[in-house]
């Protein structure tokens, strides 16, 4: 059985969840070693076999054409960064180390660890601007991974029958997969998972649940010249082919003729989600002592207690500590 830490049931039975956090924290200290002494106490204290060596790197060289954090150190599904270098000076050949702690964890698997709450009381003493940078916002659908169909203009990819949309990684990354291979589920269920980041837009792209199948094949006359394409494409689905990859080398007008007689019709997803969406994050941010901020259209603000500073033009000495 899927396991969530915070999840809403749909009208049609779809699970929403929130499958992946990642957020920062202002650390009160400059100091690395305390810092990393002071979490390595926590995670060998409830991680049994735990050892900094094994689960740790410290003081890696900073890199001139990206922003790094310089150590790192993880176990029990919890992965922290420390260290965020972001401006370089030419003259002195030096990196001006602003104190950021970066955490990452997925709260459905993790949620009720016994490491959670000494991590949260480690942040509530000595952190200070908690804010969510980026998450997963995961969907279950009690469905084939096949009858989950797809509109985005972004790039498609396919691996090993998950459907990949966009950039690995970056905002509104969207992918679908079978959860129920991967989780060895009883019944069909296809998670689509959307990766979003702070301050970005939040958008869906167009995923609808096939519920009904292909409608009979009207007389060429009604769909003229597309008639031979839709036999096609019948032919096609009947061999096991990916009739809506197919589609998609058509012009966008004869596509959408074809998909009620070629794929089927069914329910759209995701039309009113952001609100559900909303829920969740709320939920989270609070217990997390997270802000929230997303710009533009479906527009989420939360937290309004926590301020995050920009790092931009921050100088060490006009840090609020």
């Amino acid at each position: 059985m899927l396991s969530y830490a915070k999840n809403h049931i749909d009208s049609i039975g779809c699970t929403h969840s929130i499958d992946n956090l990642v957020f920062e924290f202002f650390v009160k200290s400059f100091s690395q070693k305390t810092v990393l002494d002071e979490l390595s106490e926590i995670f060998s204290k409830y991680i049994p076999g735990w050892e900094r060596r094994k689960c740790s790197k410290e003081d890696c060289p900073a890199c001139s054409a990206y922003s790094w954090f310089k150590s790192s150190i993880w176990g029990g599904g919890f992965y922290l960064q420390y260290g965020h270098y972001k401006d370089f000076d030419k003259v002195t050949r030096e990196w001006s180390e602003y104190p950021i702690l970066r955490v990452k964890f997925n709260p459905n698997k993790y949620w009720s660890s016994p490491l959670l709450r000494p991590l949260l009381d480690w942040f509530d003493r000595n952190c200070d601007n908690g804010v969510l940078v980026k998450f997963d916002y995961a969907v279950d659908v009690p469905a084939r991974t096949k009858d989950i169909q797809v509109h985005s203009r972004k790039e498609y990819g396919l691996y090993k029958g998950t459907r990949y949309f966009g950039q690995r990684g970056k905002h509104g990354y969207l992918k679908v997969y079978d959860k129920r291979s991967e989780s060895e589920l009883p019944d069909d269920t296809t998670r689509i998972e959307w990766t979003f980041c702070c301050g970005k837009v939040i958008g869906f792209d167009s995923v609808v649940w096939l519920t009904n199948g292909p409608a009979p094949l009207p007389d060429a006359r009604e769909l003229g010249k597309s008639y031979s394409l839709a036999r096609i494409l019948l032919d096609l689905r009947a061999c096991g082919g990916d009739v809506q990859q197919a589609l998609g080398y058509l012009d966008y007008r004869t596509a959408k003729k074809l998909e009620p007689y070629t794929i089927g019709s069914g329910v759209q997803l995701f039309d009113g989600s952001i609100k559900i969406l909303e829920s969740l994050l709320c939920s989270y941010c609070a217990e997390l002592s997270l802000s929230f901020v997303s710009d533009g259209v479906n527009k989420i603000s939360i937290g309004r207690d926590f301020v995050r500073l920009s790092s931009d033009d921050l100088e060490a000495e006009d840090l609020p500590f």
